[in-house]
């Protein structure tokens, strides 16, 4: 039996720090030069000021942001992180929001 990835674990929360959050990587970008610009953006930020970038109030490490950018690489792992990614709504278009309200 596999373990559920979903499961809280010695207090960790698999809903938050997922690799999404760790490189700022919205799971809709995509093309590999477009990933890779932006994790190498990222890298160079918490390297120069980690302080200023925090996670969830603590401050990441360049560890973290490497550890994050193999598991966007990996296609089951980069799955997973989507799954567990909660994205903001998107905005409802004005005349759906419009013919909603009639």
């Amino acid at each position: 039996m596999t373990d559920n990835p979903w499961a809280w674990r010695d207090g960790h929360n698999p809903y938050r720090a997922t690799p999404f959050q760790v490189l700022a990587l919205s799971p809709e970008v995509s093309g590999r030069a477009e990933i890779r610009n932006h994790i190498r953006k990222r890298r160079q930020r918490i390297e120069r000021r980690a302080d200023r970038y925090p996670l969830f109030g603590r401050t990441l490490r360049v560890a973290e942001v490497n550890a994050a950018e193999e598991r966007i690489k990996d296609p089951a792992a980069r799955l997973l992180a989507e799954l567990c990614t909660h994205r903001p709504e998107r905005p409802v278009e004005r005349e759906r929001a419009d013919d909603a309200a009639r």
